[in-house]
């Protein structure tokens, strides 16, 4: 069990750095749209949702995550490893 608590810690901190990564590139687009003569604000609108989207999913993992890395680390710890 305790190695698929790690797998499972491992694979959502992965899942929330690609997260972060397409946040970023949505507040990168966000930014473009803005420098335009008239931003298209249907493409705004969407863009921004889509951003509080992933602000909200990152958010449940990270959670989850915290819940999850301690229980990775005592039973990590438990075999002699270092968590």
């Amino acid at each position: 069990m305790s190695s698929r608590l790690l797998k499972r810690a491992t694979t959502l901190s992965t899942h929330v750095e690609s997260l972060k990564t397409r946040h970023r590139k949505i507040d990168s687009e966000i930014t473009q749209e803005h420098t335009h003569a008239a931003p298209d604000q249907t493409k705004l609108r969407w863009l921004k949702t889509r951003r509080l989207m992933l602000r909200d999913q990152m958010k449940h993992y990270e959670a989850i995550l915290k819940d999850l890395k301690p229980l990775a680390g005592h039973a990590l710890a438990r075999k002699g490893g270092v968590a």
